[in-house]
């Protein structure tokens, strides 16, 4: 199992990992980013409702522009898009 999603895109990305978490927290001992690819993105995502979604979802929601959070030596971490987010949100198919 992962132990890190990172979500690194545009607004339209995360409304899509938004809409996958919806109303569901990410798993137990995973860690969860998501990081809009610029400040006009951001706001669009504050915007579609995104944001407020995948807080409450238990992402931690960075600025825009911040690194890749790093991985612990033998930690997995996933990249959205490019992987489905079953693994690491509950009930998801």
């Amino acid at each position: 199992m992962a132990q890190q999603l990172t979500i690194r895109s545009d607004a339209l990305a995360l409304r899509a990992a938004a809409d996958a978490f919806n109303g569901k927290r990410v798993k137990p001992g995973v860690r969860a980013f998501a990081i809009p690819d610029d400040n006009e993105q951001y706001a669009a995502a504050i915007d579609n409702g995104a944001i407020k979604v995948l807080r409450a979802a238990g992402v931690v929601i960075c600025a825009p522009g911040t690194p890749e959070p790093a991985l612990a030596p033998g930690e997995v971490g996933l990249a959205f898009p490019g992987v489905a987010l079953a693994q690491v949100v509950p009930e998801v198919t």
